[in-house]
């Protein structure tokens, strides 16, 4: 978050596209973790727990995926799409 509001502040877009890559990077990790490790976790719990977990993970994989995109098509990143899409 604290990189995407970097990105966002800074005045150069290679500076912009830099922070947008550590942003998405540190992402990748979050939620590699989230995609093995934690749902490990979650196995050793009973099915509701289990479900809850998948049906969460499901959510915030795509929501989460979408905000890079959104990011660097949007008036932020190259401006290929404008606010209106954004928002």
């Amino acid at each position: 978050i604290v990189t995407g509001l970097i990105g966002a502040l800074s005045k150069t877009m290679l500076a912009r596209y830099t922070w947008w890559l550590v942003s998405t990077i540190a992402f990748i990790f979050v939620l590699y973790y989230l995609l093995t490790s934690l749902r490990s976790a979650a196995k050793q719990r009973s099915k509701e727990v289990q479900s809850t977990f998948n049906t969460l993970t499901a959510l915030v994989a795509i929501l989460w995926t979408a905000y890079p995109i959104l990011w660097i098509v949007g008036t932020e990143g190259a401006a290929v799409v404008g606010l209106g899409v954004e928002t």
